[in-house]
């Protein structure tokens, strides 16, 4: 007898229809125009270059902050809403053994929600182009160098003709 209560015990707390069927994470799939952001989430999560996936619990509201040099950081926010297969999940737990217990495993786990937008494409805008500086007054010029002149080497016959 107390082998059946364990059992009964055991599928009661299994019957968690979405649990089982649907899991407590989902992959949350991610694109930008153009391809190659980074992603950070303010869960910790995130991705090196867009497209990616991102696992993440089915229950998750989170900010996506979306990044790639030259173009401005760009945040969304992801909730998580009903999914629309909850509806058969719940009334598998209701008709299975403990079904209100199984509702409340589902609930609590999250396996009866979905997080949205899913799938996410961000375009991202280009940063504004920064104007160049102003023309400044040209440098000085440089001074012209000096010409080496090789020495004037002159046998002298007559001193008055001293130079070269």
């Amino acid at each position: 007898m107390k082998k059946t209560a364990a059992v009964l015990a055991a599928m009661c707390l299994l019957s968690a229809c979405a649990t089982v069927t649907r899991g407590t994470k989902q992959s949350w799939e991610v694109n930008s125009v153009p391809e190659g952001a980074r992603v950070e989430l303010s869960n910790g999560r995130g991705c090196a270059i867009t497209p990616c996936g991102i696992r993440v619990p089915r229950h998750s509201d989170f900010v996506a902050t979306f990044s790639k040099t030259g173009y401005r950081p760009t945040r969304i926010n992801v909730t998580h809403t009903f999914a629309s297969g909850g509806g058969w999940a719940i009334a598998g737990n209701v008709l299975l053994c403990c079904g209100l217990l199984g509702v409340a495993v589902d609930a609590v786990d999250g396996a009866d929600f979905n997080v949205s937008p899913n799938p996410v494409v961000v375009k991202l805008e280009r940063d504004a182009v920064v104007a160049p500086p102003p023309p400044t007054a040209p440098p000085e010029p440089l001074p012209e160098p000096r010409r080496y002149q090789r020495p004037c080497i002159k046998v002298l016959t007559d001193p008055s003709q001293s130079t070269c």
